[in-house]
């Protein structure tokens, strides 16, 4: 229920249904696309993952890899101000399906002790927890 949780509020944000970073190749359209959202999107994600952040300060394009079955994936980096007024930053490679579609989502780097979507996840196995609890009745 917690991954779920996460994959669907991920891809709520990303609306896009051989590497490129410094190369000739130019990412195709669905791979644009896609990169549009996470940067448009990057306070979103940032808040997702740090939900007491107090601004999302830059998202960064790393590198993007094509693959010859369509599918691609993408590295983003970013930083914003933690509760403490910090800069911290992390980190995300997002794995797309050929259309467009997020396939999965792997934490890189971070600067922070408590993971990204840390405060999510937790959040998913408590709601876990009280549907068991509330099934048990």
């Amino acid at each position: 229920m917690t991954r779920y949780i996460l994959w669907a509020t991920v891809c709520g944000l990303l609306l896009a249904g051989g590497a490129w970073a410094g190369d000739a190749v130019k990412p195709n359209a669905v791979q644009s696309r896609t990169m549009d959202d996470i940067e448009k999107n990057g306070t979103g994600i940032v808040g997702l993952a740090y939900p007491t952040a107090k601004a999302s300060l830059k998202t960064e394009y790393v590198k993007g890899t094509a693959y010859k079955d369509g599918s691609f994936d993408l590295t983003y980096k970013f930083t914003y101000k933690d509760s403490d007024g910090k800069t911290q930053d992390f980190t995300l490679k997002f794995v797309m399906a050929a259309k467009g579609e997020l396939d999965d989502m792997k934490v890189i780097d971070s600067s922070e002790i408590w993971p990204p979507f840390g405060t999510l996840a937790l959040l998913g196995v408590a709601v876990d927890e009280l549907a068991k609890e509330m099934q048990k009745k």
